[in-house]
C-alpha cells in the first residue's frame, strides 16, 4: 500500500461520495451535477506551520469543487489542495454544547 505526504502548505483529502439521486430515485451522472462544492475528508497534511491548527486528518471540508490535483493510490481518488481551497470545516455541533 502506497501512502502519499504532501510537502509544504499542501492538503491530502479524500472526497465523499454524493448521493447522485434525487429524493425520488431518479440518477443524476456526475456530469449533470452543477454544485460548485464537495465535502472531502482530510486525511494528511504538508508541514507547513500555517496549516497547524487550522485543520486536522479526520476533518471533514468543505472545498470548492474545481480545485486541487487528482490523484489516485491503490484504485481510490484523492485530491491535493492547499488551504485556500478550503472554504470551511463542518463541525459537529453536539460535541460543542459539552
Amino acid at each position: 500500500m502506497q501512502t502519499l505526504q504532501p510537502i509544504g502548505d499542501k492538503i491530502l483529502v479524500e472526497p465523499v461520495k454524493n448521493e447522485n439521486y434525487t429524493k425520488s430515485g431518479i440518477y443524476l451522472p456526475e456530469t449533470a451535477n452543477n454544485k460548485t462544492t464537495k465535502i472531502a475528508k482530510v486525511v494528511s497534511l504538508g508541514d507547513d506551520k500555517l496549516l497547524t491548527g487550522k485543520v486536522a486528518p479526520r476533518d471533514t471540508v468543505i472545498i470548492n469543487s474545481f480545485s486541487g490535483q487528482e490523484v489516485i493510490l491503490d484504485n481510490k481518488q484523492y485530491l491535493v489542495i492547499v488551504l485556500n481551497d478550503i472554504l470551511g470545516k463542518l463541525v459537529d455541533t453536539q460535541s460543542l454544547k459539552k
